[in-house]
């Protein structure tokens, strides 16, 4: 159904996510400078994002966040909720998630998915991890991950979101390739 990748550059985060489904833009990717970043998915809690960021904030560790909002959520075995904090991440892909499901973690990122073409689309995200700045490392993540396989079902929608100076937010909410249209906005507004 999705995929998505975390990341921190210092204080900067950043959660870049395609989807087989359209508008992911709105309801997976969730980050605050200085905080942390959350991607919620599988089948999708959007409040999990702003609730995590609020005991993020608080000072609590991602893994705890984790556990305490899916506390008592009887749908917690559909969700998959990956977290990174200035000093730590946590995941949870429930047991009910659509195979393949699973994570990967790197030096400051973490990537997830669930209904993706098999582990090569979570190595390949790994391996493209590459770039001269967060933004770039994001999107190469993603695009090694698409080319591999990405969502079973292909991509239809896409998001990068960066928190920073100035913040970027970018969203294709339908497309035949939304990949290749957030690299082509992300030149655009990186241009000026």
């Amino acid at each position: 159904m999705t995929f998505s990748i975390l990341a921190r550059e210092g204080r900067d985060f950043g959660v870049a996510v395609a989807s087989g489904s359209v508008g992911v833009g709105r309801r997976v990717p969730w980050a605050e400078r200085g905080t942390g970043a959350v991607a919620t998915q599988g089948l999708t809690q959007p409040s999990y994002g702003p609730a995590i960021l609020e005991l993020l904030r608080k000072g609590l560790a991602p893994g705890d966040c984790l556990k305490r909002v899916l506390r008592g959520d009887p749908e917690r075995e559909e969700r998959q909720v990956l977290v990174l904090g200035p000093a730590g991440h946590a995941v949870h892909t429930g047991k009910n998630c659509l195979q393949f499901c699973g994570h990967a973690v790197g030096e400051d990122f973490v990537c997830g998915g669930n209904l993706l073409a098999g582990r090569k689309v979570l190595d390949a995200m790994v391996e493209g991890f590459r770039g001269e700045t967060l933004a770039v490392k994001l999107l190469s993540s993603l695009t090694a991950g698409a080319r591999a396989g990405g969502d079973r079902r292909g991509q239809r929608s896409a998001a990068l979101l960066l928190t920073g100076s100035p913040p970027i937010k970018l969203e294709v909410v339908d497309s035949p390739d939304p990949i290749s249209e957030l690299w082509g906005r992300l030149e655009r507004i990186t241009r000026v």
